[in-house]
Parts: structure tokens; C-alpha cells; sequence
């Protein structure tokens, strides 16, 4: 191989390493802001459920039964929303209640988890343990695309942290939202914009 055709086989390949790592790199951190920007409002949710549970612990109303309806009313509303480039059809989210033992007393998506024990889910236990709770865990454990956000509040009665209420949202929807940005980026490297 000539010397010319080295020299500029090593440029290509200096000139990718410098490319793909800062690139890389800002997509990356992009997601990390799409991902807080998710969090700040479940913590919201979260702890507007645990105080509306908290009400109705204290006049001794509360019935799951009851927040199951609920929540089966909110899974068939049909949704006719775009998001920018999002079609959202309908409701993605889902909470769980545990004691404080950490056995869950409610799953709005999956009522066979009743009984379950969660007291070893981060989210559970750090906020059994008066301190914030969150987490993020793959649905199927291969699929780099499947986690699913957990945000959990306290649910006190008289001051005393008597369960946990968690908000869970999977995370999909953040992945089409960063599928433009992520284009660009690339063909930006390669292709840069011209100026008007």
C-alpha cells in the first residue's frame, strides 16, 4: 500500500474516533435530561396519590377495590393526542401501593402482584426508610429499550410512614423523542448545516 493511501486510511480512522466519542457522548447526557425531565413530574404524581391515599386512610375510606375501577376507567379511555411526533393512544403509566412491610396492597396494571414483596425494590425501600426512592429497571432484561421509571412517595398516617405508593412510566416514549435529535447529530457530524 502507497504511502499516500495510509496516511489518509489513518486520518479516516482519527477523524471517526474524534467524531463518534463527542457524539456520542451528547446523546448520552440528552437522554440523561429527557430522563429528569420525566422524573420531576412522577415525583409530583407520586406524592399528590400518596396524600390523596393518606386522606382517605385517616377517615378509614380507602378501598383498593375502588382505585382498581378507577384505574381500569383510565386504561380503556382511548387517547387521540400527538405529542410533537408522538401518537399517544392511551395511558402508559401504572402505580403500585405497598404496607410497610413492603407487601403490595395494590398494582393497577396487575392485580396477581397483591401479596407480593417489594420491601427489596429500591424504590420501596428507601422511602420505607424515609428517604427518596426511585429507580429504573429493564422490563425484559435484553431489550436496552424497555426500562420503566419508578418514582415512590411515603404514604403517612398520624407522621408515621405506614406504605409506599410508586409511579411507574416506561421510558419508550423518551426513546422516539430522542430518534430526531439523534439523526442530526450524526448527520451533522458528517454533513454539516450550510449558513443561509
Amino acid at each position: 500500500m502507497k504511502l499516500g493511501a495510509r496516511i489518509f486510511l489513518c486520518y479516516i480512522v482519527i477523524f471517526s474516533i474524534c467524531f463518534y466519542y463527542p457524539v456520542d457522548w451528547m446523546l448520552t447526557n440528552l437522554r440523561t435530561r429527557y430522563l429528569e425531565g420525566v422524573e420531576d413530574p412522577l415525583v409530583d404524581q407520586a406524592n399528590i396519590l400518596a396524600a390523596l391515599v393518606e386522606t382517605e386512610l385517616a377517615k378509614d375510606t380507602f378501598r383498593p377495590e375502588q382505585l382498581a375501577k378507577v384505574f381500569q376507567h383510565v386504561y380503556q379511555r382511548r387517547l387521540d393526542t400527538r405529542i410533537y411526533d408522538l401518537a399517544k393512544a392511551g395511558v402508559d403509566q401504572w402505580i403500585y401501593i405497598t404496607d410497610r412491610n413492603g407487601r403490595v396492597i395494590f398494582d393497577s396494571q396487575n392485580p396477581d402482584n397483591i401479596g407480593e414483596d417489594y420491601s427489596n425494590w429500591r424504590d420501596v425501600r428507601l422511602t420505607l426508610e424515609g428517604r427518596y426512592g426511585a429507580r429504573t429497571t429493564r422490563s425484559d432484561p435484553e431489550d436496552l429499550t424497555s426500562s420503566v421509571l419508578y418514582v415512590a412517595a411515603p404514604i403517612r398516617v398520624d407522621g408515621e410512614i405506614t406504605g409506599v405508593l410508586t409511579v411507574a412510566k416506561p421510558t419508550v416514549n423518551i426513546n422516539s423523542f430522542l430518534k430526531p435529535p439523534s439523526r442530526a447529530s450524526w448527520l451533522s457530524g458528517v454533513w454539516p448545516p450550510q449558513q443561509p
